[in-house]
């Protein structure tokens, strides 16, 4: 075999080596900055993952959305006059199918459905009433029925149905989480639960994915107004009356694998809907038993105080009650600083950012009613600036960073993530050379079973340095020739 030579770059004749298509060129996942929370929120978020085997940045992110959802309506906060914001928050959590993402969100959903479960006592209650209710009625409209019999025997004006003979409506079930459901089922649950709740998707692909599925595309409007509490109403031609729903605020918690990343977030138009989410993709743990069983019962206390909370009467209209900022020149501040740093900041990724002034002052509020849940104290008058505080630098620290991970990830080319397949494979065996026909037939890489696609994938391996092509001379009347590629040693130190 006669090797060509190759045009010298460094000292070991390779060209530089780029390490991170090994990652598809993702950036690494920022350090979740705990110190930043009250120490008995981190404590118990450091306990659960612990027990879960979960990263914590996925337990934070679903205990600070299910938390918002039972807020929702009865607190808004307010930067200054004219701008207040719903406490709800949408958080997608993105990692492989074994990474943790449902253990770690199963203790906040156990607490959310006790909660509706302690609700349901009342409810059956309400149960028994209406069907007392509804009986009556029918007694009054018989009564009725037979005085319109009268009045057209003895031709005389038939007396208007009484208030007493119309049946009651069918008391709403009191709910804390729903799943997979219709856009018309939901505005109704959401009507009848007027400070919110909250929508868990094990798999947000199915969440983003499905809208549209029962005909015209009515699901997005629908969760583009739920995230900023604002006025909707869903009419059918089968109900008499539209479900009219004053402030629509959901909080919204599920996990997605990177690889649908791209065909979720990039294959639509931004309409905003994506940029809506808080997104969470930690590093992998390996796998590990648990050292020490966890406690709930701080959780448990601080979610029953927030689902205690009620939105205030203003002439039988319920209304959130609106807590200002504590020092608003803190917020507007940050708010310069974030403008400045990213005011080139363009498609999803600036859509993002464009979000996260309201996504701050949402975050500041849910930390410090929560701080004041987990120490057993009633809401606060106002937003306390370190609680505003702590909510800026996470944003800074921890979600920016973990923003341009995923929408730096989510723009990956095939190409690119098939190249970042094959070093994988490269360092987990230690190949020293690959062989194209061996990656299709032996290597069982799904994507990667056709020539072209190999080729293009061990090409961006080139680029970066990772292998260079090894050159035979074509023998005559043979077909295509091998290709094999030499791996260049520098990826193993």
């Amino acid at each position: 075999m006669t090797v060509e030579p190759f045009p010298q770059g460094r000292s070991s004749g390779w060209p530089s080596l780029d390490y991170s298509i090994v990652d598809g060129g993702k950036r690494p996942a920022p350090r979740l900055p705990l110190e930043l929370l009250d120490e008995p929120l981190a404590e118990i978020i450091v306990s659960l993952a612990e027990a879960k085997g979960a990263p914590p940045d996925y337990v934070l992110a679903s205990v600070l959305s299910s938390a918002a959802s039972l807020i929702g309506n009865a607190v808004w906060v307010e930067a200054w006059r004219g701008w207040q914001e719903p406490t709800a928050l949408w958080m997608g959590l993105v990692g492989a199918p074994s990474a943790g993402k449902s253990p770690a969100c199963d203790p906040a959903l156990s607490v959310l459905r006790g909660i509706e479960n302690d609700r349901l006592q009342d409810f059956e209650e309400e149960l028994r009433r209406y069907a007392t209710d509804i009986e009556a009625a029918r007694v009054a409209a018989d009564a009725w029925k037979r005085d319109v019999e009268t009045a057209h025997k003895e031709d005389v004006p038939a007396p208007l149905k009484p208030d007493s003979a119309q049946e009651p409506e069918v008391p709403p079930r009191p709910r804390a989480v729903v799943m997979d459901t219709t856009t018309e089922e939901l505005a109704s649950v959401v009507a009848a639960n007027p400070k919110g709740l909250l929508v868990f998707r094990d798999e947000l692909s199915g969440f983003l994915g499905g809208h549209g599925r029962y005909g015209g595309d009515a699901d997005r409007p629908f969760y583009l107004e739920a995230y900023g509490g604002r006025p909707f109403s869903v009419d059918r031609r089968k109900n008499l009356k539209p479900i009219r729903i004053p402030r629509l605020t959901l909080s919204v918690l599920g996990g997605i694998q990177p690889d649908r990343l791209n065909s979720l977030l990039f294959k639509t138009d931004d309409d905003g809907l994506a940029a809506r989410f808080m997104w969470v993709w930690p590093e992998p743990l390996p796998p590990r038993r648990p050292q020490a069983d966890y406690d709930l019962s701080p959780l448990q206390n601080a979610f029953q105080r927030l689902d205690a909370l009620k939105m205030a009467q203003d002439d039988d209209v319920l209304a959130p009650v609106v807590i200002p900022l504590e020092n608003p020149d803190t917020f507007e501040r940050w708010r310069e600083h974030l403008y400045e740093r990213e005011k080139d900041a363009s498609g999803l990724y600036g859509s993002f950012i464009g979000k996260l002034p309201g996504m701050c002052l949402r975050l500041s509020a849910l930390l410090a009613l929560l701080a004041n849940g987990m120490a057993g104290r009633d809401a606060p008058s106002t937003i306390e600036d370190r609680y505003l505080s702590a909510a800026c630098q996470l944003i800074d620290d921890y979600f920016i960073p973990m923003a341009l991970r995923v929408y730096g990830a989510a723009s990956v080319t095939p190409t690119e993530r098939d190249a970042a397949s094959i070093a994988k494979k490269i360092l987990q065996h230690r190949e020293l050379t690959v062989n194209a026909r061996a990656i299709r037939r032996q290597w069982g890489i799904p994507r990667l079973r056709e020539a072209k696609a190999v080729d293009a994938a061990m090409e961006a391996l080139a680029e970066a340095g990772w292998a260079r092509l090894i050159r035979t001379p074509q023998r005559s009347g043979a077909g295509r020739p091998a290709k094999t590629y030499e791996v260049n040693p520098d990826v193993f130190c």
